[in-house]
């Protein structure tokens, strides 16, 4: 099949992680009624992506479109599989239109992404499919805070990242990003979030924070305790931690349940 863009994946289930999938055929996913999209296939060794067009369409004309697409995938491959990356790199490999021409093209939004997740899972690939290709998102109206997601993980400190994500997360939920409001959305959507619980803050015993403002605190506090302490508790941020709240920021640019 010609008239396609295919996309070098670098970063992406990486060896050096506790487990690497192995896939005994690609994943592949077919588009409905798509405007200018007829298939995208992620190879066996998910290292290239393949998006094939539709008769009479091109990469150059939905150039932008694509990139956007691109990002979504691999927003879901970070916050919604167990697949592993480390600095993720995705950048254009091959243009070739319908009668098998290579075409000369340019990817200026060159997708980099500096992260450090590592989530062990078992998951067989018609799973894998679905949490990438499925999973909802908003990346037609949310572009922009899309993108500001891909920087603060350009960070390869979980701590930052996840101080960045917190910071993100709260000014959706409220513009004055007080906290009280991050515990009052979480209350009021806590059957949607089964890994959210509340403890008893550190600061005030009357009062109960949820597990991501109390570790927020817990951050700051480490950090007027000197810097010892701070680099202890920098060490307890894991891959889930980013995970979970990276669900959370693509509910609210989802606007999927009410916040406050």
């Amino acid at each position: 099949m010609n008239n396609y863009v295919a996309f070098n994946m670098k970063g992406f289930n990486t060896p050096n992680s506790d487990k690497t999938y192995k896939f005994d055929r690609d994943l592949e996913f077919d588009y409905k009624d798509h405007t200018f999209l007829e298939k995208a296939v992620i190879n066996t060794s998910f290292d290239e992506i393949t998006f094939y067009l539709k008769d009479g369409k091109s990469y150059n004309q939905y150039k932008q479109e694509i990139s956007r697409e691109l990002e979504r995938i691999c927003f879901n491959i970070i916050a919604y599989t167990g697949i592993h990356t480390f600095t993720p790199i995705c950048d254009l490999k091959a243009v070739v239109d319908h009668e098998g021409n290579n075409i000369t093209a340019t990817f200026n939004d060159r997708l980099g992404l500096r992260e450090c997740v590592m989530i062990n899972i078992t998951c067989n690939p018609k799973e894998i499919e679905n949490k990438i290709f499925l999973t909802e998102s908003n990346f037609d109206e949310q572009s922009a805070n899309y993108k500001e997601l891909f920087w603060i993980l350009h960070n390869p400190l979980p701590v930052i990242q996840f101080l960045g994500l917190y910071d993100f997360m709260s000014g959706l939920i409220s513009e004055n990003k007080a906290q009280k409001y991050v515990h009052t959305y979480f209350r009021k959507n806590k059957d949607k979030y089964p890994n959210v619980h509340f403890e008893i803050s550190a600061k005030d015993n009357k009062t109960e924070e949820d597990n991501f403002t109390h570790l927020r605190n817990v951050i700051a506090h480490s950090k007027q305790a000197g810097v010892n302490e701070f680099i202890n508790t920098a060490a307890f941020i894991n891959e889930d931690h980013i995970k979970q709240i990276l669900q959370v920021i693509n509910d609210l640019l989802c606007n999927k349940y009410p916040k406050c």
